[in-house]
């Protein structure tokens, strides 16, 4: 089976390849690790920019590192968004707070 492939289409092929590497890496983490025990270095790393990249995307909506697509696609695989050591609100709880405060 073919993993998901997210493309930025304003990024090097290079790039896309690489975040597409470390996006499997991540889905055969989750797949492999239901104990909890910490990513490799280069994994864990890749996770902590997705979610510095997630923060930018958020606040200049201009997708330079992470695309929209990226960030669906990285939720429906349920990726960890906010580091549970730092915040215990869930993703969803989180965005439906940010949307009720824009009403």
């Amino acid at each position: 089976e073919q993993g998901i492939e997210a493309t930025l289409p304003s990024i090097s092929q290079k790039t896309n390849k690489k975040w597409n590497k470390r996006f499997r890496e991540f889905e055969q983490y989750k797949q492999n690790n239901r104990n909890n025990t910490a990513p490799s270095a280069k994994l864990s790393k890749w996770i902590v920019s997705q979610r510095k990249n997630y923060r930018k995307l958020l606040k200049h909506n201009v997708p330079k590192n992470l695309s929209w697509y990226q960030v669906d696609v990285l939720t429906k695989s349920r990726f960890p968004w906010i580091s549970w050591e730092n915040n215990r609100m869930s993703f969803h709880e989180k965005q439906k707070s940010m949307h009720s405060e824009e009403k």
